[in-house]
């Protein structure tokens, strides 16, 4: 998720500065030149999460995307209270939703979000701390001079232009929250000897402050205005689970019908 490439935005620079090195088959150690130990388990554990991640390849290369360049460019765009803030998965969702529409009451953004009310408010008073929101009684808005704010606005878009370019939507799932359910989810996860091949109707099952998000997505990128079966969009489920399968997140609840 954005939020745990957010986390290692500075990491990411470094090794984007050292991609020179990491295209050689037998480089130096880089962990000791990024900051940790020789031969460091941690650095070998967030380069595997990097990987995961879509930040590098399998190879250990750095994978030279738009978002990911853009990446690159979030320690010059932000202060690193505000990366450390953001790189957590509540912090991250209230700032978001509070990005897409301010202000919004924190009550109702615990409601929405499917997080615990508790966890929302410690997630805005670090947000406050770190300057990325404004708080006046039980409202937040986004600071929307804070440079970070105007970085993820241009991450989002680079994203629907990547999946414009390479028909990869995983990075759009990464970025605001939701997963896909209905038949398509169903058929993804349950193996049906003779079942023909190919895409059927789909849903994304999103929050309620990015359902607008979403249905312009539908509207707007290439990859679901070509999509041949239907697609909808619905507000999640706080009782669903999601299975995660070429970095895509499906409802393990899925029917094959066109129910969710």
């Amino acid at each position: 998720m954005l939020y745990d490439q957010i986390r290692y935005a500075e990491l990411v620079r470094k090794l984007y500065r050292l991609r020179h090195l990491l295209t050689q088959k037998d480089h130096p150690d880089i962990g000791s030149r990024v900051g940790y130990p020789k031969y460091s388990k941690q650095f070998y554990r967030i380069k595997k999460k990097l990987q995961e991640e879509g930040i590098l390849d399998k190879q250990g290369k750095f994978v030279d995307s738009l978002k990911n360049l853009w990446l690159v460019e979030l320690p010059l765009h932000a202060k690193k209270k505000q990366i450390k803030t953001l790189g957590h998965n509540i912090p991250y969702s209230v700032f978001l939703a509070a990005a897409f529409d301010s202000p919004r009451k924190m009550g109702e953004l615990s409601k929405d979000l499917n997080f615990n009310r508790m966890g929302v408010y410690k997630a805005v008073a670090k947000l406050k701390k770190a300057e990325l929101v404004a708080k006046e009684n039980s409202k937040i808005s986004v600071n929307i001079d804070e440079r970070i704010h105007r970085w993820l606005l241009r991450y989002i878009e680079l994203c629907k232009t990547e999946v414009d370019t390479t028909s990869n939507i995983s990075a759009l799932f990464n970025t605001v929250p939701a997963y896909i359910s209905g038949p398509q989810a169903y058929y993804m996860l349950n193996y049906e000897p003779g079942r023909p091949a190919g895409p059927a109707d789909m849903i994304i099952m999103t929050y309620k402050p990015f359902l607008g998000f979403w249905e312009s997505v539908i509207r707007q990128v290439r990859y679901f205005k070509d999509y041949p079966k239907m697609i909808d969009v619905k507000v999640a489920k706080a009782t669903d689970e999601i299975v995660w399968i070429d970095r895509l997140p499906y409802s393990k609840k899925a029917k094959a019908t066109v129910g969710v």
